[in-house]
Protein backbone atom coordinates (compact mmCIF):
# COMPACT_ATOMS: atom_id res chain seq x y z
CA UNK A 1 0.00 0.00 0.00
CA UNK A 2 2.58 2.30 0.96
CA UNK A 3 4.73 1.54 -2.11
CA UNK A 4 1.58 1.83 -4.33
CA UNK A 5 1.17 5.89 -2.55
CA UNK A 6 4.49 6.95 -3.64
CA UNK A 7 3.99 6.84 -7.43
CA UNK A 8 1.30 10.08 -7.75
CA UNK A 9 3.56 11.86 -5.62
CA UNK A 10 6.59 11.73 -7.93
CA UNK A 11 4.63 11.98 -11.11
CA UNK A 12 2.98 15.49 -9.25
CA UNK A 13 6.80 16.61 -8.97
CA UNK A 14 8.01 15.94 -12.10
CA UNK A 15 4.81 17.52 -13.92
CA UNK A 16 5.75 20.47 -11.28
CA UNK A 17 8.71 20.69 -11.99
CA UNK A 18 8.42 20.72 -16.24
CA UNK A 19 5.95 23.43 -15.88
CA UNK A 20 8.03 26.18 -13.86
CA UNK A 21 9.79 28.95 -15.77
CA UNK A 22 14.07 28.03 -16.55
CA UNK A 23 15.04 31.36 -15.58
CA UNK A 24 14.06 35.39 -15.24
CA UNK A 25 10.99 36.70 -14.17
CA UNK A 26 9.70 36.65 -17.01
CA UNK A 27 10.34 33.64 -18.69
CA UNK A 28 12.04 34.82 -21.90
CA UNK A 29 14.02 33.20 -23.95
CA UNK A 30 18.41 33.72 -23.28
CA UNK A 31 18.54 34.06 -27.12
CA UNK A 32 16.19 35.73 -27.71
CA UNK A 33 17.23 38.37 -25.14
CA UNK A 34 20.84 38.29 -26.54
CA UNK A 35 19.08 39.43 -30.54
CA UNK A 36 17.51 42.25 -28.85
CA UNK A 37 20.29 43.73 -27.59
CA UNK A 38 21.58 46.55 -30.31
CA UNK A 39 25.26 45.84 -31.92
CA UNK A 40 27.19 49.11 -31.42
CA UNK A 41 27.88 50.96 -34.90
CA UNK A 42 31.76 51.85 -35.45
CA UNK A 43 32.72 55.53 -34.79
CA UNK A 44 33.94 56.57 -38.33
CA UNK A 45 37.59 58.56 -38.31
CA UNK A 46 37.26 62.48 -39.24
CA UNK A 47 38.54 63.53 -42.53
CA UNK A 48 41.56 65.45 -41.52
CA UNK A 49 40.90 69.03 -42.89
CA UNK A 50 43.79 69.82 -45.49
CA UNK A 51 46.38 72.88 -44.59
CA UNK A 52 45.34 76.28 -45.89
CA UNK A 53 46.91 77.29 -49.64
CA UNK A 54 49.13 79.67 -50.00
CA UNK A 55 52.11 81.07 -52.56
CA UNK A 56 54.34 79.60 -50.44
CA UNK A 57 53.48 76.52 -49.99
CA UNK A 58 52.30 75.73 -53.38
CA UNK A 59 55.72 76.89 -54.96
CA UNK A 60 57.66 75.19 -51.83
CA UNK A 61 60.00 72.51 -51.14
CA UNK A 62 56.85 70.21 -50.22
CA UNK A 63 54.02 70.71 -53.15
CA UNK A 64 50.41 70.34 -51.49
CA UNK A 65 47.97 67.54 -52.43
CA UNK A 66 45.20 68.72 -54.51
CA UNK A 67 43.30 65.27 -54.17
CA UNK A 68 42.24 66.51 -50.45
CA UNK A 69 40.62 69.49 -51.75
CA UNK A 70 37.01 69.91 -52.24
CA UNK A 71 37.13 70.09 -56.40
CA UNK A 72 34.14 72.03 -56.68
CA UNK A 73 36.30 74.54 -55.24
CA UNK A 74 38.90 75.04 -57.43
CA UNK A 75 38.89 76.54 -60.68
CA UNK A 76 41.47 75.83 -62.84
CA UNK A 77 43.57 78.39 -65.26
CA UNK A 78 45.82 77.00 -68.17
CA UNK A 79 48.03 79.46 -68.59
CA UNK A 80 50.49 79.08 -71.74
CA UNK A 81 53.72 80.61 -72.94
CA UNK A 82 54.52 82.64 -76.05
CA UNK A 83 52.08 81.72 -78.82
CA UNK A 84 54.26 83.04 -81.69
CA UNK A 85 51.59 81.97 -84.90
CA UNK A 86 54.25 83.59 -86.99
CA UNK A 87 57.53 82.71 -89.58
CA UNK A 88 57.97 79.04 -90.20
CA UNK A 89 54.94 78.18 -87.95
CA UNK A 90 52.58 80.81 -90.72
CA UNK A 91 54.03 79.27 -93.43
CA UNK A 92 52.96 75.95 -92.32
CA UNK A 93 49.36 76.80 -91.65
CA UNK A 94 49.14 78.89 -94.94
CA UNK A 95 50.41 76.34 -96.83
CA UNK A 96 48.09 72.86 -95.17
CA UNK A 97 45.45 76.03 -95.08
CA UNK A 98 44.98 74.28 -91.67
CA UNK A 99 44.87 77.30 -88.91
CA UNK A 100 44.56 74.59 -86.26
CA UNK A 101 47.41 73.02 -87.12
CA UNK A 102 49.62 74.26 -84.70
CA UNK A 103 47.34 73.48 -81.66
CA UNK A 104 46.65 69.76 -82.73
CA UNK A 105 48.51 68.34 -80.33
CA UNK A 106 47.52 70.55 -77.15
CA UNK A 107 44.11 71.17 -77.41
CA UNK A 108 42.47 68.37 -75.51
CA UNK A 109 44.13 69.42 -72.39
CA UNK A 110 44.16 73.24 -73.06
CA UNK A 111 40.38 72.44 -73.20
CA UNK A 112 40.23 70.60 -69.62
CA UNK A 113 40.48 74.06 -67.06
CA UNK A 114 38.05 76.77 -66.54
CA UNK A 115 39.96 79.58 -68.57
CA UNK A 116 42.99 79.50 -71.32
CA UNK A 117 44.92 82.17 -70.82
CA UNK A 118 47.68 82.50 -73.41
CA UNK A 119 50.37 84.81 -74.17
CA UNK A 120 49.97 86.08 -77.96
CA UNK A 121 53.40 87.08 -79.01
CA UNK A 122 52.65 87.48 -82.97
CA UNK A 123 49.92 90.18 -84.36
CA UNK A 124 47.13 88.73 -86.71
CA UNK A 125 47.03 90.80 -89.70
CA UNK A 126 45.33 90.31 -92.88
CA UNK A 127 48.44 91.24 -95.25
CA UNK A 128 50.80 89.23 -92.99
CA UNK A 129 53.51 88.62 -95.33
CA UNK A 130 55.57 84.87 -95.73
CA UNK A 131 58.77 85.12 -93.03
CA UNK A 132 61.12 82.61 -92.72
CA UNK A 133 63.79 84.02 -90.62
CA UNK A 134 64.37 86.93 -88.51
CA UNK A 135 62.67 88.91 -85.60
CA UNK A 136 59.71 90.87 -87.12
CA UNK A 137 56.81 88.69 -86.16
CA UNK A 138 53.38 88.21 -87.88
CA UNK A 139 50.61 85.62 -88.27
CA UNK A 140 47.71 85.68 -90.84
CA UNK A 141 44.63 86.49 -89.65
CA UNK A 142 43.04 83.38 -90.60
CA UNK A 143 45.23 82.06 -86.96
CA UNK A 144 42.32 83.29 -85.07
CA UNK A 145 40.26 80.04 -86.18
CA UNK A 146 43.33 78.06 -84.09
CA UNK A 147 42.63 80.27 -81.08
CA UNK A 148 39.19 79.53 -81.39
CA UNK A 149 39.87 75.97 -82.15
CA UNK A 150 42.08 75.73 -78.47
CA UNK A 151 39.45 77.53 -76.35
CA UNK A 152 41.43 80.53 -75.86
CA UNK A 153 39.86 83.02 -73.42
CA UNK A 154 42.43 85.39 -72.66
CA UNK A 155 45.49 86.94 -74.09
CA UNK A 156 48.09 88.65 -72.91
CA UNK A 157 49.51 91.59 -75.39
CA UNK A 158 52.45 92.32 -73.49
CA UNK A 159 55.66 91.26 -74.80
CA UNK A 160 58.05 92.60 -77.27
CA UNK A 161 56.47 91.14 -80.62
CA UNK A 162 52.95 91.68 -80.83
CA UNK A 163 53.78 95.47 -81.95
CA UNK A 164 56.36 94.52 -84.38
CA UNK A 165 53.80 95.79 -87.04
CA UNK A 166 52.94 98.97 -85.73
CA UNK A 167 50.15 100.96 -84.13
CA UNK A 168 47.77 99.87 -87.39
CA UNK A 169 49.05 95.79 -86.57
CA UNK A 170 48.39 95.96 -83.06
CA UNK A 171 44.84 97.60 -83.79
CA UNK A 172 43.96 95.01 -86.09
CA UNK A 173 44.60 92.41 -84.16
CA UNK A 174 42.71 93.98 -80.95
CA UNK A 175 39.62 94.26 -83.12
CA UNK A 176 40.01 90.67 -84.06
CA UNK A 177 40.09 89.34 -80.79
CA UNK A 178 37.68 91.23 -79.85
CA UNK A 179 35.39 89.73 -82.61
CA UNK A 180 35.82 85.99 -81.49
CA UNK A 181 35.37 87.58 -77.70
CA UNK A 182 38.94 86.87 -76.53
CA UNK A 183 39.97 89.25 -73.88
CA UNK A 184 42.94 91.37 -74.05
CA UNK A 185 45.95 91.99 -70.96
CA UNK A 186 49.07 94.36 -71.26
CA UNK A 187 49.54 97.63 -73.72
CA UNK A 188 46.97 98.96 -71.35
CA UNK A 189 44.27 96.74 -71.02
CA UNK A 190 42.56 94.70 -68.85
CA UNK A 191 40.42 91.66 -68.56
CA UNK A 192 37.93 90.30 -66.08
CA UNK A 193 36.59 86.94 -65.93
CA UNK A 194 33.56 85.13 -63.35
CA UNK A 195 34.61 82.06 -63.31
CA UNK A 196 31.75 80.11 -61.30
CA UNK A 197 31.33 83.09 -58.57
CA UNK A 198 34.98 83.77 -58.52
CA UNK A 199 36.17 87.39 -60.54
CA UNK A 200 39.33 87.26 -61.57
CA UNK A 201 41.60 90.29 -63.34
CA UNK A 202 44.03 90.02 -65.75
CA UNK A 203 47.41 92.30 -65.99
CA UNK A 204 50.01 91.92 -68.53
CA UNK A 205 53.86 93.48 -68.23
CA UNK A 206 56.46 93.21 -70.50
CA UNK A 207 60.27 92.99 -69.11
CA UNK A 208 62.03 92.52 -72.89
CA UNK A 209 64.04 94.94 -74.13
CA UNK A 210 62.58 97.74 -71.11
CA UNK A 211 62.25 97.44 -67.81
CA UNK A 212 59.05 96.67 -66.43
CA UNK A 213 57.38 100.23 -64.74
CA UNK A 214 56.96 98.96 -60.88
CA UNK A 215 54.67 102.26 -60.34
CA UNK A 216 52.62 101.16 -63.04
CA UNK A 217 52.34 97.99 -62.48
CA UNK A 218 51.58 98.86 -58.64
CA UNK A 219 48.64 101.21 -60.20
CA UNK A 220 46.57 98.83 -62.50
CA UNK A 221 46.76 96.28 -59.67
CA UNK A 222 44.87 98.91 -57.53
CA UNK A 223 42.67 99.54 -59.82
CA UNK A 224 41.45 96.05 -61.09
CA UNK A 225 41.80 94.72 -57.15
CA UNK A 226 38.30 96.49 -55.87
CA UNK A 227 37.00 94.51 -59.03
CA UNK A 228 37.74 91.02 -58.57
CA UNK A 229 38.93 88.36 -56.25
CA UNK A 230 42.11 87.17 -57.76
CA UNK A 231 44.47 89.18 -59.69
CA UNK A 232 47.08 87.48 -62.22
CA UNK A 233 49.64 89.22 -63.29
CA UNK A 234 51.41 88.09 -66.79
CA UNK A 235 55.21 88.82 -67.13
CA UNK A 236 57.03 88.55 -70.54
CA UNK A 237 60.62 88.56 -69.37
CA UNK A 238 64.13 87.38 -69.75
CA UNK A 239 66.52 87.94 -72.25
CA UNK A 240 66.48 85.67 -75.74
CA UNK A 241 68.62 82.77 -75.58
CA UNK A 242 70.09 82.91 -72.56
CA UNK A 243 69.72 80.89 -69.28
CA UNK A 244 67.59 82.31 -66.10
CA UNK A 245 67.27 81.81 -62.65
CA UNK A 246 63.53 82.07 -61.32
CA UNK A 247 61.61 81.24 -58.54
CA UNK A 248 58.15 81.83 -60.69
CA UNK A 249 56.62 79.15 -62.60
CA UNK A 250 57.56 80.01 -66.28
CA UNK A 251 56.40 78.58 -69.51
CA UNK A 252 59.74 77.80 -70.23
CA UNK A 253 62.70 75.84 -68.51
CA UNK A 254 65.46 78.08 -70.05
CA UNK A 255 64.04 81.65 -68.46
CA UNK A 256 63.43 82.01 -64.98
CA UNK A 257 62.52 84.97 -63.33
CA UNK A 258 62.26 86.90 -59.86
CA UNK A 259 58.33 87.63 -59.00
CA UNK A 260 57.52 90.80 -58.53
CA UNK A 261 54.41 90.52 -56.11
CA UNK A 262 54.77 89.85 -52.66
CA UNK A 263 51.64 88.72 -51.18
CA UNK A 264 49.57 85.53 -52.44
CA UNK A 265 46.44 87.47 -53.99
CA UNK A 266 48.20 88.46 -56.75
CA UNK A 267 49.43 85.55 -58.70
CA UNK A 268 52.35 86.10 -60.88
CA UNK A 269 53.00 84.22 -64.37
CA UNK A 270 55.29 83.87 -66.69
CA UNK A 271 56.44 83.79 -70.30
CA UNK A 272 60.05 84.69 -71.67
CA UNK A 273 62.17 85.32 -74.98
CA UNK A 274 63.03 81.72 -76.52
CA UNK A 275 61.64 79.50 -78.99
CA UNK A 276 60.42 77.09 -76.35
CA UNK A 277 56.93 76.01 -75.95
CA UNK A 278 54.97 75.24 -72.34
CA UNK A 279 52.17 75.53 -70.10
CA UNK A 280 51.04 76.35 -66.71
CA UNK A 281 47.92 74.73 -64.48
CA UNK A 282 46.69 76.81 -62.01
CA UNK A 283 44.30 76.51 -59.71
CA UNK A 284 42.31 78.69 -57.66
CA UNK A 285 40.62 77.70 -54.28
CA UNK A 286 37.96 79.69 -52.94
CA UNK A 287 35.22 79.17 -49.97
CA UNK A 288 32.44 79.83 -52.16
CA UNK A 289 30.01 77.51 -53.86
CA UNK A 290 28.19 79.93 -56.09
CA UNK A 291 25.74 78.87 -59.35
CA UNK A 292 28.05 78.77 -62.69
CA UNK A 293 27.94 81.95 -64.50
CA UNK A 294 30.01 82.97 -67.78
CA UNK A 295 32.04 86.04 -68.01
CA UNK A 296 32.07 87.52 -71.48
CA UNK A 297 33.06 91.15 -70.57
CA UNK A 298 35.25 93.00 -73.26
CA UNK A 299 38.64 93.64 -71.91
CA UNK A 300 39.02 97.68 -70.61
CA UNK A 301 41.79 99.92 -70.58
CA UNK A 302 43.60 101.18 -68.12
CA UNK A 303 42.61 104.34 -66.62
CA UNK A 304 45.25 106.78 -65.24
CA UNK A 305 44.19 106.16 -60.83
CA UNK A 306 46.02 107.04 -57.76
CA UNK A 307 49.16 104.81 -57.21
CA UNK A 308 48.42 101.82 -55.28
CA UNK A 309 50.38 101.50 -51.80
CA UNK A 310 50.59 97.60 -51.97
CA UNK A 311 48.79 94.44 -52.04
CA UNK A 312 46.21 93.30 -49.58
CA UNK A 313 45.13 89.29 -48.86
CA UNK A 314 42.50 88.00 -50.56
CA UNK A 315 42.02 84.41 -52.31
CA UNK A 316 45.35 82.32 -52.62
CA UNK A 317 46.53 79.92 -55.52
CA UNK A 318 47.24 76.50 -55.90
CA UNK A 319 49.25 75.77 -59.34
CA UNK A 320 50.40 72.45 -61.04
CA UNK A 321 52.55 72.72 -64.63
CA UNK A 322 53.97 70.89 -67.17
CA UNK A 323 56.14 72.27 -70.04
CA UNK A 324 56.73 70.78 -73.46
CA UNK A 325 60.14 70.86 -73.11
CA UNK A 326 61.04 69.29 -69.85
CA UNK A 327 59.39 67.03 -67.94
CA UNK A 328 59.31 68.80 -64.31
CA UNK A 329 56.70 69.68 -62.74
CA UNK A 330 55.67 72.07 -59.88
Amino acid sequence: MKRRALVPLLLLALSAACSAPLSGPTGASPVAARAATPTPKPTPTPTPTPPALSLTSIFGDSKPDLAQYDQSQLRVIIATGDVIPAREVNYQTVLKKDWAYPWRQTADYLKTGDLLYINLESPLIKACPIIHGGFKFCGDARAIAGLDYAGVNVANLANNHLTNFGPAGTNETQILLSKHGIGMSGLGLYEIRDIRGVKFAFLGFNGVGVRIDRAELKREIDLVRPKADVVVVSFHWGKEYELLRSRVPGSHPTIRERSATSRSTTGPISSSATTHTGYNRWRSTTATSSPTRTATSSSTRCGHRKRARGWSAATPFTARGWSASTTGRW
